[in-house]
């Protein structure tokens, strides 16, 4: 990840910002914990394919057969060393079918045997319902919490504070909008006597032109 890294955190600093943190290690750090939820409820061994035999169709089915059989001694072998491993894996390896047009949730279920622990996470994650409403609209309402000067703020407590928000948002009454509306019925019924003087001092005018 080149954004968020220590080196973004340092020029931060240097630049004033004591409040910075190291955004690259805090989401490897929520990654981490997550995988450690999930870990538990990955699929048992017992639940991976079986080996498969000999086929009678020739030597060319012998050789699939030994190499998915070997693809799954090896899977199963890396699931023993535990969600660490499975995730230095997913690291160190750039997946080059991903384009911009790829189906994210058919390629996570075509790699759920290699990250059966990630490819859970991307399920909850897949299945949250996207939304059309522009990025600005769904941020604003955090802007005035979620600062560099409040970036302090941990995770928990950030969030009871939108809660509180989003809680106490329609209950707040905005006198600045009452008052705002009351000014433009002002200033229309001005314009609306304004106006109405104008077309008697208009009529006057017409009548002593005629005269």
């Amino acid at each position: 990840m080149a954004w968020g890294g220590p080196e973004e955190r340092e020029a931060e600093r240097a630049a004033g910002n004591l409040n910075v943190k190291n955004w690259h290690d805090m989401a490897l750090k929520i990654v981490e914990d997550t995988m450690q939820a999930f870990w538990k409820e990955r699929p048992e061994l017992g639940t991976w394919p079986k080996s498969v035999g000999t086929s009678e169709k020739g030597c060319h089915a012998n050789t699939l057969a030994s190499e998915y059989n070997q693809h799954c001694h090896m899977l199963i072998k890396k699931l023993s060393l535990g969600w660490s491993a499975e995730l230095c894996l997913y690291l160190s390896e750039i997946a080059e079918d991903i384009t911009r047009d790829t189906d994210i949730i058919a390629w996570w279920a075509k790699h759920s045997l290699i990250y059966p622990t990630l490819s859970l996470m991307a399920c909850d994650i897949c299945g949250i319902p996207a939304s059309s409403v522009p990025c600005k609209h769904l941020f604003s309402a955090g802007g005035e919490i979620a600062m560099d000067q409040r970036s302090h703020l941990g995770l928990d407590r950030f969030e009871q504070l939108q809660i509180l928000k989003h809680r106490w948002r329609n209950m707040i009454v905005d006198h600045a909008i009452i008052n705002s509306s009351q000014l433009e019925e002002h200033y229309l019924q001005n314009f609306e006597e304004l106006y109405l003087v104008d077309e008697e001092f208009t009529a006057l005018d017409h009548g002593l032109e005629v005269v």
